[in-house]
């Protein structure tokens, strides 16, 4: 009798067991069952055409052409130094030529006409490197205004990449739906147009 009852408990705790069991496997399946499937999300990808914005930028366009007339101004003001400089030297070759002047008084003009002619060169070196620097500095104020504009677009579009387009770079064809560049130039315009105004109000008042 007493044998009888250990043998229902044992059969009554794997009974309990087993269902334990097929609970727990149920419940697995179930979850994974209702776990939702996720879609990747699709990415977001535009471009910019960097030609067609420095074109279209009045900004950029406004600061290289002050650009370009500083270079035509330096040029000619170059010219008309190296011009002056060498009429001087070839009156003096002819005064020395025609006996007007001494040796001594010719090696000393031809002198200091070689170390003007020195000067010029250092000059010319040195308006060069300015023009340089300029055109440096007018490229980052550009590129700092259109990843700006960028950056303020992408605040709200969240795209996953922007990419620059050029001619002759890497993007050979992008889809029409993909170009930004619309509006990237109307913000460089509308920003630059703001900054034109504030500083007129500024040198007014």
């Amino acid at each position: 009798m007493k044998n009888n009852k250990i043998s229902l408990l044992i059969s009554i705790l794997a009974l309990v067991g087993v269902i334990v069991l097929l609970i727990g496997q149920f419940s697995n399946k179930e979850k994974s069952n209702t776990t939702p499937n996720v879609e990747p999300k699709e990415t977001q990808i535009v471009y910019v055409n960097i030609d067609s914005v420095l074109i279209s930028y009045d900004l950029y366009n406004a600061l290289s052409l002050q650009l370009m007339q500083k270079q035509q101004q330096l040029e000619s003001e170059l010219q008309t130094k190296m011009l002056s400089l060498q009429n001087r030297m070839t009156q003096l070759q002819n005064k020395f030529n025609q006996a007007l002047i001494t040796s001594a008084n010719y090696q000393q003009q031809a002198e200091a006409l070689t170390n003007e002619q020195y000067t010029l060169q250092s000059w010319q070196e040195q308006k060069a490197l300015e023009l340089n620097e300029d055109q440096v500095g007018l490229t980052q104020r550009v590129y700092d205004s259109i990843v700006s504009v960028v950056n303020y677009i992408n605040a709200d579009k969240k795209y996953d990449l922007i990419i620059s387009s050029s001619l002759g770079g890497t993007l050979l064809y992008g889809n029409p739906d993909w170009d930004i560049t619309d509006q990237v130039v109307t913000l460089l315009n509308q920003r630059a147009s703001a900054t034109a105004v504030a500083d007129s109000n500024t040198v007014t008042n």
